[in-house]
């Protein structure tokens, strides 16, 4: 999966207080369609690797939305290195 940061994969500094995300399907089935995301975000590479959200949790998401999904959880601090994940589940609720 393609992961974007605005805009950017793995931008160096932001400009920005909630960054938005977005992120590209790719499904073993064809036609297959976005329901639901969840967005993890973290302050170390050890705690996304564990899914431990300790920045943010979006919480499973009722949505096709895979675009410019702002940021809406704790204050990012400049200077600092966040990692984040999403899940998302198909129109068959498979995640």
């Amino acid at each position: 999966m393609d992961l974007l940061c605005e805009y950017c994969v793995n931008p160096v500094s932001l400009d920005v207080s909630r960054p938005r995300f977005s992120w590209v399907l790719i499904h073993e089935e064809r036609g297959r369609k976005q329901s639901a995301y969840q967005i993890l975000a973290a302050s170390s590479i050890e705690n996304i690797v564990r899914d431990i959200s300790d920045m943010w949790d979006s919480g499973k998401v009722c949505s096709n939305q895979s675009v410019n999904v702002e940021y809406s959880g704790k204050t990012l601090e400049s200077g600092k290195i966040y990692y984040w994940k999403v899940r998302w589940w198909d129109d068959k609720d498979q995640e």
